[in-house]
């Protein structure tokens, strides 16, 4: 809380995090000002995703969601999950207004760069490296068939 209230200048009322599922936030209608959805919008259907954040927002709230989608949806060697997964277009579908889809090909360079030191290094390290190791792995093996995307969007009035 303290982050964000430095970085965005926020008043600290007015700064709250809350976990939660994506389809299921706990969270009263029309009850924040702003949503980001970062890296995660494909684990869940992403209209289910786009109601739930479409519910909890003040009309005219923004959202903010960062991902990937596939660059071929019939592309068989990307997962049916990622296949299926076109974040402007649930948004959309869910009332959302003002949809920019902007495609960020240098964060897919600096993830690459990232996964490529990370797979370097020897899994029996350090308990996290294995899952870390193997990540980096799959998406190393996934270049070329993902883009990397930032999508923000004005709730419906």
């Amino acid at each position: 809380r303290q982050s964000a209230t430095r970085a965005f200048g926020l008043p600290p009322e007015r700064t709250d995090f809350q976990v939660g599922e994506l389809t299921a936030t706990g969270l009263p209608d029309a009850s924040v000002d702003a949503v980001m959805v970062l890296d995660s919008f494909q684990f869940a259907n992403g209209i289910d995703v786009a109601r739930e954040c479409a519910r909890v927002l003040r009309p005219g709230g923004r959202i903010a969601v960062t991902g990937w989608e596939p660059v071929d949806r019939d592309d068989p060697n990307v997962s049916e999950r990622m296949r299926a997964c076109d974040i402007a277009g649930s948004l959309t579908a869910a009332g959302f207004t003002d949809v920019v889809r902007e495609e960020r090909p240098d964060w897919q360079q600096a993830e690459r760069a990232c996964w490529q030191e990370i797979v370097t290094h020897d899994p029996s390290e350090h308990p996290a490296l294995a899952s870390a190791v193997a990540e980096g792995r799959r998406s190393l093996d996934n270049r070329g068939k993902l883009r990397r995307l930032r999508v923000t969007a004005a709730a419906p009035a």
